[in-house]
């Protein structure tokens, strides 16, 4: 799906959901950074699946296209660094596709969801 293609909205704005992977709704912390490490900023992970993610960034009229996404699977831990691609944006949140796939044992750990349907058929 082009992110500029018109596509139908569910009474929230949000895009109607097309995803091939379940998303799981929890609200995490995150920190995008720019490719070019030019600009960084704290975000909200409103859902996340192994493909992608909704974000909560507010307003960053620079954003660009492609960015990096850092979360961190326990306090204090090391942030794992996620190539992200904008698939949408409907005022502050942006939905992100990641460029490699999570493992399901990484968006447990982030998440904190022990069991969890994490795919989804078709």
């Amino acid at each position: 799906m082009d992110k500029d293609a018109p596509f139908e909205l569910n009474q929230d704005g949000s895009p109607v959901d097309l995803r091939r992977s379940l998303r799981v709704h929890r609200q995490v912390a995150g920190r995008v950074v720019l490719e070019d490490m030019s600009q960084a900023r704290s975000v909200l992970i409103r859902n996340i699946s192994m493909t992608g993610a909704a974000l909560t960034i507010g307003e960053w009229p620079g954003l660009a296209d492609t960015f990096y996404l850092l979360v961190r699977t326990s306090p204090g831990g090391a942030a794992s660094r996620l190539h992200c691609t904008v698939r949408w944006r409907v005022g502050p949140v942006v939905g992100v596709v990641f460029s490699d796939a999570l493992s399901a044992d990484m968006l447990r750990s982030l998440t904190g969801v022990s069991e969890v349907t994490l795919s989804r058929a078709g």
